[in-house]
């Protein structure tokens, strides 16, 4: 739908995260599948996130 409706990306937010490691290995699954077709990957972070481990993989990290 992202590339049918020409969006750049998209941004990534979860309003709580349980496992930071499940969503750190989330993150670097899907990257790489965006970046192959064009895509832009945001991140917006909580305050138990640390940004170190996602950092130089996503285009954008927005921190609340």
């Amino acid at each position: 739908m992202l590339l049918k409706y020409n969006y750049i990306g998209i941004n990534v937010k979860f309003n709580s995260i349980d496992d930071i490691n499940s969503f750190n290995r989330f993150i670097l699954e899907l990257v790489p599948r965006f970046k192959t077709a064009g895509l832009k990957v945001a991140v917006t972070l909580g305050n138990n996130v640390d940004k170190s481990k996602i950092e130089n993989i996503v285009d954008y990290i927005v921190e609340e």
